[in-house]
C-alpha cells in the first residue's frame, strides 16, 4: 500500500513540482488559504510558486483519490499549543 506522502510525492514529481507546491495549489483550488511556515527563504520562495500553479481536473481527482476527506484528521495542536493561542 503507497502512504499519502508517496502518493503526493509521486504524483508531484509527474508535474514537476514538489508536494510542497503541489498540496498548497490543491488547497487553494478547494477554497482554503494555507499558511506554510518556513525560516528559509528558498523554502518561502518554493512555496510562493504554488501560487502559479493551476491544477487540471485530472490531477485534483488523482489527489482526491490520494487523500479521501477522512484520510487526514485531528487536532492542529496539542493542548498546550492551543491553550497559549488568541481566540
Amino acid at each position: 500500500m503507497v502512504s499519502l506522502a508517496d502518493g503526493v510525492a509521486t504524483l508531484a514529481a509527474e508535474q514537476g513540482v514538489t508536494p510542497a507546491q503541489l498540496v498548497p495549489a490543491w488547497l487553494v483550488g478547494r477554497g482554503a488559504l494555507p499558511i506554510p511556515g518556513t525560516r528559509k527563504a528558498a523554502n518561502a520562495r518554493a512555496n510562493a510558486a504554488a501560487g502559479d500553479l493551476t491544477l487540471d481536473a485530472q490531477v485534483v481527482e488523482r489527489l482526491e483519490e490520494i487523500v479521501p476527506p477522512d484520510a487526514v484528521a485531528g487536532a492542529q495542536g496539542n493542548d498546550a499549543y492551543l491553550a497559549n493561542l488568541d481566540t
